[in-house]
């Protein structure tokens, strides 16, 4: 209820779309960063993309979609469509029919027939985050989003929804399901400066013990205001 009346809330989506030379020209990744990122989706890594508030998420998921192998079949699965993609063949765009999070978990179910071979959710919600994962480990590559102060905070916030969905897993083996569904965190941070950032860019695993092995790749170092390709991410470059 609208204590002081009568509210209107409009989304408006930019009619012209953003593109790799504009965010390296606006700062918000280098252009090391960027061929990082483009070799991870044209070789079909799994992809968490964490992102605080007003950091840039949407524009940042049309990137990487367009940087997927045009002969690729995608599917894009959204509570409210927000992506905007433009002249790429072979692509579904599915949206829940009555703007509701608990539909999500039947559009993953579709999704399971279609034989794709990107599935990308905006964003991770609830229970159907089970599912994805599920998907991811059987063999499709998978873009998810989910809001998320920071690369950990990412991880945690999947083991969150997969602990309220009750599966009857302890923490250790859901630690092991979301570090096999997920080999890479890309975090966008709006930063104290007025910044759209691409923070960090890191690859995940797991140990025995259920620990989480995070090997940053790249970064935005906020003490040097400068974007650093480190020693992980030059040798994934190195790489055939």
């Amino acid at each position: 209820i609208s204590l002081n009346g009568p509210a209107f809330n409009l989304m408006k989506m930019f009619d012209q779309t953003m593109t790799w030379d504009d965010i390296v020209k606006y700062d918000a990744i280098s252009q090391e960063g960027r061929e990082l990122v483009e070799k991870l989706v044209h070789q079909g890594k799994d992809i968490l993309l964490g992102s605080t508030a007003n950091a840039g998420r949407n524009t940042f998921l049309n990137l990487l979609i367009s940087s997927i192998q045009k002969d690729w079949r995608v599917v894009i699965v959204e509570k409210t469509a927000t992506t905007n993609i433009d002249n790429r063949k072979r692509t579904v765009m599915l949206e829940t029919p009555n703007n509701d999070p608990s539909e999500m978990k039947m559009l993953i179910k579709a999704v399971e027939t279609m034989r794709a071979d990107y599935i990308v959710v905006n964003e991770l919600l609830g229970s159907e985050t089970v599912d994805c994962l599920n998907l991811s480990r059987e063999g499709h590559s998978l873009i998810s989003l989910i809001s998320a102060e920071n690369t950990l905070d990412a991880l945690k916030r999947v083991e969150l929804k997969l602990l309220s969905a009750q599966i009857g897993l302890g923490l250790t083996e859901i630690r092991s399901i979301v570090s096999s569904a997920f080999e890479i965190i890309i975090h966008l941070e709006y930063c104290s400066n007025g910044k759209r950032k691409v923070s960090e860019i890191c690859q995940v695993g797991c140990d025995d013990l259920g620990n989480y092995k995070i090997t940053p790749m790249y970064r935005y170092n906020k003490e040097t205001d400068k974007d650093e390709l480190l020693d992980a991410g030059r040798e994934y470059m190195t790489k055939k």
